[in-house]
């Protein structure tokens, strides 16, 4: 998922992406196609991919381009190709928002009602499932925590109430973007109930049928039962099988080349899925009037990015369910689009990010769009008033940074990494590692990194943005007063086991500890392999909520002592023993 992936997406140096479009050299004078596929080639002998690659490009209702490279199981000799399927991760969102929509067409759902007027076994605390509305969920704007990780597979949809009722809301609805993969499984959810269908029907009924998707699937449990071969995971050391997430109208689609071209065609020139007017809404900016949001733009399903700079409309989303891989880039009023899928973790997880860009760059290149970005590359010099605002720990989807000025720049800490922020042109900051600040080391994962350091609200705010990809914004955290219970907290806590274990034996969540710094309680985990620090902040007896604000902030953290007097931690559906 986008983003678990983060990548997940699914950030700076944890959990965000490197791409470096055009590394791959490729000969002059081929047309589009050839491109592509010598592209695909030379990315799979150059990442050295155990597995392979798949890629689409749709032009004004021709599939132009529909093939692969490399493996989809090297053990069977199985090549990948444009029929392959392939599991999307969060591109999912996209299906499951047309899926929404047709009912909204057809007045039996309304963006603005209260979630609780459609989930009636919903019950979050203190009622907040009527403040939280069908639009808010769409956005990623519903306040909702955004991830619990226990029983994360091979459990219904409906699993969820049991670990979300009673739970508070990390953010007030409609005021922060907050990506969260529960959000759409609620969406399933609303689907269901309104229509008396399973989610896998009416998808297949609403969008599958119509788009003439013979061969995509809501998730691989789907997959199996009409006897589709899937490609195997390349993850780490293992092949693994793909995996069915609880979550799957999040994340769990599994989608050909072919197919994603075919869904494309239907929803943007044959519009036989939903309406012109219902496209033209869901590609409408749902957040301008949220001042935290600044020039993030989201409409309903689709993320409106324009990461390459063409001055179009762009409306996209990637996909991340590790070692699975992918990104669908489409210009809807050039009628242009790009897919790329890969069943390879190699990279971090980047090759789809990066061939994806790679591919469309080209393709907006020969269709002569511009490049309407500032020069990255030209630096402002700072002054201490510019940078006091906002010294300080900022809580993000990242973990914790700490800011301190320093001389014309930024000093940015994530984790242990020291980095210098410098301030562009733009307005936004580049991320450097410069040791002492004598010399800078090329850090490729800083490439397309930038931070953006504004007020709203009457706090600052740190904004995380990669290739022109809204990652989310944090907020300086206040002092906090702890009581002496906390200090009991401190240690190691054993990992989680069950539903934790992902097929290759390795853990979702691992390495969780409690300890001080900088003057507060930090909480550490290492989630699919990346460590993650969230600041603890009070909430009650016995409560604590993850400090900041965006993906993973404001959860719920609930602490006990055993008869032992040892201390047990409840978060994220996990009960935690140190």
């Amino acid at each position: 998922m986008k983003k678990i992936s983060m990548r997940i997406l699914m950030a700076a140096l944890v959990i965000v992406l490197f791409i470096s479009c055009g590394k791959t050299q490729i000969p002059e004078g081929l047309s589009m196609n050839e491109w592509t596929g010598a592209y695909l080639e030379q990315t799979v002998k150059e990442k050295k991919m155990k597995g392979g690659i798949s890629a689409m490009i749709y032009k004004e209702g021709e599939i132009l381009f529909s093939s692969g490279s490399g493996w989809a199981d090297s053990s069977t000799g199985w090549i990948v190709d444009g029929r392959t399927p392939m599991p999307v991760g969060s591109i999912s969102k996209i299906f499951t928002s047309v899926a929404l929509m047709t009912l909204v067409e057809e007045g039996r759902v309304n963006l603005d009602d209260p979630v609780g007027t459609y989930l009636p076994r919903l019950k979050l605390e203190g009622g907040r499932e009527m403040d939280v509305t069908v639009r808010d969920l769409l956005t990623h704007h519903s306040g909702i925590p955004g991830d619990l990780f226990a029983d994360w597979f091979d459990k219904p949809i409906d699993h969820i109430y049991e670990l979300m009722n009673g739970r508070p809301l990390m953010a007030e609805p409609g005021t922060l973007f907050s990506y969260a993969n529960t959000g759409f499984t609620l969406l399933g959810l609303i689907i269901e109930e309104v229509t008396g269908l399973s989610f896998e029907s009416y998808v297949g009924q609403a969008v599958f049928g119509p788009a003439e998707m013979e061969h995509s699937y809501v998730h691989s449990a789907d997959a199996a039962l009409a006897g589709e071969r899937l490609p195997a995971g390349y993850f780490r050391k293992s092949e693994i099988p793909v995996p069915k997430l609880r979550d799957y109208p999040a994340g769990g689609f599994i989608v050909p080349a072919d197919d994603m071209g075919k869904f494309i065609r239907a929803l943007y020139r044959d519009h036989s899925l939903v309406s012109r007017e219902t496209l033209s809404l869901m590609l409408t900016p749902q957040n301008e009037a949220n001042p935290v949001d600044r020039d993030f733009n989201i409409g309903l399903g689709f993320w409106l990015i324009d990461p390459m700079g063409t001055g179009e409309l762009m409306a996209s989303h990637g996909g991340d369910l590790p070692p699975y891989h992918a990104l669908l880039v489409t210009l809807p009023e050039k009628e242009l689009a790009v897919f790329v899928a890969s069943n390879d973790n190699g990279s971090g997880g980047t090759i789809a990010m990066e061939a994806g860009l790679a591919i469309a760059k080209e393709l907006v290149s020969r269709e002569n769009l511009g490049d309407n970005r500032i020069n990255p590359s030209e630096t402002v010099a700072l002054s201490e008033e510019d940078m006091a605002p906002y010294e300080g720990l900022y809580g993000t989807m990242a973990g914790l940074i700490e800011l301190k000025p320093g001389h014309g720049y930024m000093k940015m800490k994530l984790g242990n990494i020291p980095l210098v922020l410098r301030k562009l042109e733009s307005g936004y900051y580049s991320a450097e590692l410069r040791p002492l600040n004598l010399f800078t080391i090329p850090v490729p994962q800083l490439a397309g990194l930038q931070i953006d350091l504004y007020e709203a609200e009457g706090k600052p705010w740190l904004g995380l943005w990669m290739h022109g990809v809204y990652m989310g914004a944090g907020s300086m955290l206040e002092p906090v007063a702890y009581g002496d219970e906390y200090r009991k907290l401190v240690g190691d806590y054993a990992d989680p086991q069950g539903t934790n274990i992902l097929a290759d034996g390795s853990y979702v969540i691992s390495g969780i500890s409690i300890a001080e710094k900088s003057g507060r309680y930090v909480m550490r985990v290492t989630l699919l392999g990346q460590k993650i620090e969230m600041a603890l902040r009070p909430d009650g007896e016995g409560r604590a909520v993850t400090d900041g604000a965006g993906r993973g902030m404001g959860d719920l953290v609930l602490y006990r002592f055993n008869d032992e007097g040892n201390p047990v931690l409840s978060w994220s559906g996990f009960e935690l023993k140190r």
